[in-house]
């Protein structure tokens, strides 16, 4: 990460000036009273306290506080919609917690139209790598920004200082930020999906017209260009991207297997969260993919796990099944903790959750007092993983980094445990002193009609673990340059050794 950047008090206070400058186009959302909240933050802040198990793992009791008091200062004159949301996740984000944040999915409909329905998403698709800016797709009208160009600046103000302003909402596991650059990445162009930038890009800068002022730099040329182009909607974003780059740009197919050649063959999982998918049964695909390597008798696998966050740890225990040579039992396991094993009656209406029994208060047979600050749930969290009879026998290498933050993150984490794979590509993240997650209660502020996801359960692991994601075996970076020339070196790697 580059060093942080003395400019970014100037361009805060910029932005705000900006807010009150031309607030006929700038998106800013409706006004927001002080009283009311207060109230919210109040709520927010026992809901925390009483629910989440991770609240006093990176914070004590007096700095906890202490964000809520800023918190509270913060809003002495009200906000708009837009100020409060940002602050609101500024605020959420030293929880350290990566599956604790404001969720868009779970905001009103008319409030999501209100911040984030008009022409305002950027139409260059960019990774960031290192603090820099490189484009992947380009949408817009400019058609001289080439793929791997360096955007220096966006409306005059350099990538850096917006890179410095939006890691203060980019969430995380404990201090492992190495997801942070990956999750401020603009990469799914989909009109379903929410993308961090596009969020809340507009509310630390404000746009003053409908157009974005881009400078960058092509690689390979050290002349530095700027060029106008149009925000666009959401919609003409995803249209423009698939006439551009075909329906695979959009990422839609999560799960393909592919055979290279007769020495290699690749499995993609893009996601475990498959709960929605219709007519789809990952046993049965897993089943036929590892069938069709055994039949060729293909000697080495590549698992890419390379943009996966998690989801769904069964079909993550169904693929390790296919690629251990022994039982992976549950004798390393840790404990599942809890906070409360009844919510507070106060917070009841303003939760939703797909488990009741939070509310309702877990059976007493169901848990124990672990001490005083959690409770244990007798549910293991675990189960031995058997392999198959048909297991696959060759070599296994799982590409992975810093989108690897929960089931995903486990797989990396038992693939260096239980030596069944070689992990290739960058620090994961997750953290190797536990996550929270399982169930949720979903938080909802009554006043300003935000929503905060706050997990009910710790995943706490056996033993005592460092504050840090999981190092790769072969560590390999992407640059500059294989951005430009659409080169993957993960792969090259693999091919280079099997060669």
């Amino acid at each position: 990460m580059k060093k942080r950047s003395y400019l970014l008090p100037l361009m805060l206070g910029l932005s705000i000036s900006l807010m009150s400058q031309n607030p006929a186009f700038l998106v800013q959302g409706q006004s927001l009273k002080k009283d009311s909240l207060l109230l919210d933050i109040a709520l927010l802040e026992k809901a925390l306290v009483d629910i989440h198990p991770g609240v006093y793992r990176y914070n004590t009791p007096e700095s906890l506080t202490q964000h809520f008091a800023d918190l509270r200062a913060a809003v002495k004159d009200g906000m708009s919609e837009a100020e409060w949301m940002r602050t609101l996740a500024q605020t959420v984000v030293k929880i350290r917690c990566g599956h604790t944040y404001l969720n868009p999915w779970n905001m009103p409909r008319s409030l999501r139209k209100r911040l984030f329905g008009g022409d305002i998403y950027f139409p260059l698709g960019f990774r960031i790598i290192e603090g820099n800016f490189y484009v992947t797709h380009n949408a817009s009208e400019a058609a001289d920004i080439q793929r791997g160009a360096e955007i220096l600046s966006i409306n005059g103000v350099e990538t850096q200082v917006i890179y410095d302003s939006l890691f203060t909402i980019a969430k995380s596991d404990g201090h492992n930020s190495a997801p942070a650059a990956y999750y401020l990445s603009l990469k799914n162009f989909t009109t379903y999906s929410w993308q961090a930038f596009d969020l809340y890009h507009q509310l630390f800068f404000p746009m003053e017209t409908s157009q974005y002022v881009v400078s960058y730099r092509n690689f390979g040329d050290e002349s530095i260009r700027t060029e106008k182009v149009s925000a666009l909607s959401k919609q003409q974003r995803e249209d423009r991207i698939r006439e551009r780059y075909g329906e695979e740009a959009l990422q839609t197919k999560f799960w393909t297997f592919e055979v290279v050649n007769d020495q290699l063959a690749v499995v993609r999982l893009g996601t475990f969260a498959i709960w929605n998918w219709k007519d789809f049964d990952y046993k049965v695909w897993l089943k036929d993919a590892f069938h069709q390597l055994d039949s060729l008798q293909i000697p080495n696998l590549i698992v890419d796990i390379r943009g996966n966050g998690g989801g769904l740890s069964d079909p993550k225990d169904e693929l390790l099944s296919y690629i251990i040579s022994r039982k992976l039992t549950c004798e390393e396991a840790g404990k599942i903790l809890v906070s409360t094993t009844r919510v507070d009656t106060t917070l009841i209406p303003y939760i939703d959750t797909w488990n009741k029994a939070i509310l309702e208060g877990i059976p007493e047979g169901d848990y124990e007092r672990y001490d005083d600050k959690w409770y244990t749930l007798k549910e293991s969290g675990c189960k031995d993983v058997e392999p198959q009879e048909r297991r696959y026998g060759g070599k296994v290498f799982i590409f992975g980094g810093p989108s690897n933050v929960s089931a995903t993150f486990d797989l990396l984490y038992k693939a260096q445990r239980f030596g069944f794979g070689q992990t290739i590509g960058a620090t994961s993240g997750g953290n190797k002193q536990g996550i929270n997650g399982g169930d949720y209660c979903f938080f909802y502020l009554p006043y300003s009609r935000m929503e905060v996801d706050i997990p009910v359960k710790y995943f706490a692991p056996a033993a005592t673990s460092p504050d840090e994601g999981v190092e790769p075996d072969v560590e390999i970076s992407i640059s500059q340059e294989d951005i430009a020339t659409d080169r993957d070196p993960h792969l090259e790697y693999v091919k280079t050794l099997i060669r």
